[in-house]
């Protein structure tokens, strides 16, 4: 049986939804309220690593929504590099997965744990908001 693309070819590479927050002024940028899509932020340390386990079941969600990129975004925050919380607050380093979720630069969510179900909920309630996003 012949494929549907020729064995000359790689097959098409999927778009990186997933992107790292470069540094604090990008960090200032995403949190900030002329950021109109919602906004799901995996904070990691680098010697544990980002929870990519629910990445597939992201990646599907995304491509569930009409114009996406309008929507929602996925970032991934090393907490070593880039100050998401202020000195006093900063987390203790933990293998446990935390999210955050924002909207018009507002936390609307601080997730502890790999729950998709509970931040698929929240992600899309907040889709919902959204309204026409031309």
């Amino acid at each position: 049986t012949q494929s549907t693309w020729d064995n000359n070819r790689m097959p098409p590479k999927l778009k990186e939804i997933f992107l790292p927050v470069r540094d604090e002024e990008h960090w200032k940028e995403v949190t900030s309220h002329s950021n109109r899509r919602v906004t799901l932020v995996d904070l990691f340390y680098p010697w544990f690593g980002r929870c990519d386990a629910l990445d597939e079941a992201f990646r599907g969600l995304y491509m569930t929504l009409e114009d996406p990129d309008k929507k929602i975004q996925y970032l991934h925050a090393d907490l070593s590099k880039v100050p998401v919380f202020p000195e006093a607050e900063q987390p203790k380093p933990t293998a446990k997965p935390r999210f955050l979720i924002y909207l018009n630069g507002e936390k609307k969510e601080d997730i502890s744990g790999a729950n998709y179900s509970l931040m698929k909920d929240k992600i899309l309630a907040l889709v919902d908001t959204l309204g026409d996003v031309s």
